[in-house]
């Protein structure tokens, strides 16, 4: 009888042991794993710095998909950043938009574009071979390049592209577009900034003025398309939502023939390319040329306590003569932690816009540096210029 007993609880156990496992890879196959307590710290630090860092793209010359994607600098024009719009995509968003932050006027977030009379050429298509040909000259200058995409494949709307060149502080931001008309005699390049009565950022009206002038005269030197004009208005979407310098390039127009044949050739885009890249290089020189040299400097140094992290500075091998005066900004600029871009974002503390006044308190080759709520930042030298008496 007790063998009997022993022989049945043994099967009972042999029984629940079989159940068990068999929950088990049931659960396995069908539930995913739970990690450790230490394993989500690990996931939500590494989310936390994905968050915070700008993720640069390796430069092969090849396209990415999605939008944003951001090439780092080097050498002397390492800070100073260009966005790259080439207008339109292959799928138009009938969706709107307010044209302008606060607006009660709604557009479609992005129109079809136009096409070329007798290639077909479709504009978006064009736009982008002349966005990559730049995007491949300006990288190889050492600017930080961002994309709003390289390839017709994307969903972004005319003001998410002029907030994304607003999120990474552009310089320049470049809107690459071509022209279409009823009329086929119309023809030659045109560039296109807001008014000065602008009700969204005419506070930028001034810069975006002489970014297209400059753009204009280049592109036409350099690619012999005519000069038609340069338009202000207030109804580009693209442009109102913009808090940085920026400009529309309407390249000529593809339902006249001569421009279409011009913009449909094979090596337009390389021509194009470095046309317009003369007409950035020539934007940013003119900034440094008007820099005045007849200032006298302030000699006493700034009042309150304030830290120099000299070791720092001998790390990245910048040195500074601590000459103290005011300057202010020729444009939009980046105020960064370190004399440096080796951190990307994470030096990047805040932004100063166009004319305002700082206290220099260091000049040094590349970088100057800046007192700031009695803290120490750091700015590349070709944004300040000494302030007149």
């Amino acid at each position: 009888m007790r063998k009997r007993l022993t022989i049945v609880v043994i099967a009972l156990l042999l029984c629940s042991l079989l159940i068990a496992s068999a929950i088990s890879i049931h659960r396995a196959k069908y539930l995913p794993d739970q990690p450790s307590e230490e394993q989500t710290q690990e996931s939500e630090t590494e989310h936390e710095t994905e968050a915070t860092e700008v993720v640069y793209t390796e430069y092969t010359g090849q396209a990415h998909q999605g939008t944003g994607i951001t090439y780092r600098g080097s050498g002397a024009n390492a800070d100073k950043i260009i966005v790259i719009d080439a207008g339109h995509q292959l799928h138009a968003m009938s969706e709107t938009e307010p044209d302008g932050p606060g607006s009660d006027t709604y557009k479609a977030k992005v129109t079809g574009g136009t096409q070329g009379a007798l290639t077909g050429l479709a504009e978006y298509e064009l736009n982008l071979r002349v966005a990559l040909a730049l995007r491949d000259v300006l990288v190889k200058q050492g600017y930080c390049v961002v994309m709003v995409r390289e390839t017709n494949e994307v969903e972004i709307s005319n003001a998410e592209r002029a907030q994304l060149a607003n999120k990474v502080g552009a310089h320049v931001n470049l809107r690459i577009h071509a022209n279409g008309d009823a009329s086929t005699s119309l023809k030659g390049a045109v560039t296109i900034c807001q008014t000065e009565q602008n009700p969204y950022n005419a506070n930028i009206y001034k810069e975006c003025r002489r970014l297209s002038e400059i753009m204009l005269q280049a592109f036409c030197q350099g690619t012999g398309i005519g000069e038609y004009r340069l338009w202000e208005t207030d109804t580009m979407t693209g442009i109102n939502w913009a808090s940085v310098p920026t400009t529309i390039v309407e390249m000529g127009f593809l339902t006249n023939a001569e421009d279409e044949a011009i913009m449909a050739d094979e090596g337009f885009a390389a021509k194009a390319a470095q046309a317009l890249a003369a007409g950035i290089a020539q934007y940013f020189a003119m900034d440094e040329t008007q820099v005045p040299t007849t200032t006298e400097p302030e000699t006493e140094a700034p009042s309150g306590d304030y830290e120099i992290n000299y070791e720092l500075e001998a790390e990245l091998g910048e040195s500074f003569t601590e000459t103290y005066m005011t300057m202010k900004t020729t444009g939009n600029v980046r105020m960064r932690t370190e004399p440096s871009t080796r951190g990307g974002e994470k030096t990047t503390v805040l932004y100063l816009t166009p004319g305002q006044e700082v206290t220099c308190v260091g000049l040094g080759k590349n970088w100057n540096r800046v007192l700031m709520d009695g803290k120490i930042y750091y700015v590349s030298a070709a944004y300040l210029k000494e302030v007149g008496e």
